[in-house]
């Protein structure tokens, strides 16, 4: 009996230790839920992509990264055609002059006809909107077997 007692003591004593690790000055390890009906969500240092009831995708700042969600890691297939800036379903000298344009003043010319159009504007895949990009898309337009566009993956 007596044996029984210390091992349930015991034991309570661990879970103690258990609740009081998920917090320290440094991090607060509670659970949290972001439960916003599903779509892009961002500040000023973090983005979330969301499903309803379900967080994916990635947030960080210059010291962490969260990774995290159901659908993490799952890779979307982007629905745009690489370089169709526009929308019009073609590539050609409209996309180059946007995309120059954008590059000069992103403000006045948003890649905005629908939600591929920032990526399908990024043909070199460096993560930007720059010079590069518009002389690739001007090459292509010129002369595509020679230069190929290369969108990211996802």
């Amino acid at each position: 009996m007596k044996k029984r007692h210390v091992s349930m003591l015991m034991g309570l004593l661990c879970l103690t230790g258990i609740v009081y690790a998920q917090v320290s000055p440094n991090f607060d390890l509670s659970w949290n839920v972001i439960g916003g009906g599903g779509g892009p969500m961002s500040s000023a240092n973090y983005r979330v992509d969301s499903t309803v009831g379900q967080i994916i995708g990635v947030s960080e700042s210059s010291n962490y990264k969260l990774s995290a969600g159901y659908w993490y890691g799952v890779k979307v297939q982007p629905q745009g055609l690489c370089g169709d800036v526009n929308c019009d379903h073609s590539v050609d000298i409209g996309d180059v002059t946007l995309v120059l344009n954008h590059w000069a003043n992103p403000a006045k010319y948003p890649l905005n006809c629908d939600e591929w159009a920032e990526w399908a504007g990024d043909v070199t895949c460096d993560e930007a909107i720059d010079i590069g990009d518009v002389t690739l898309l001007l090459n292509h337009w010129a002369n595509p077997g020679k230069y190929p566009l290369n969108c990211c993956p996802s």
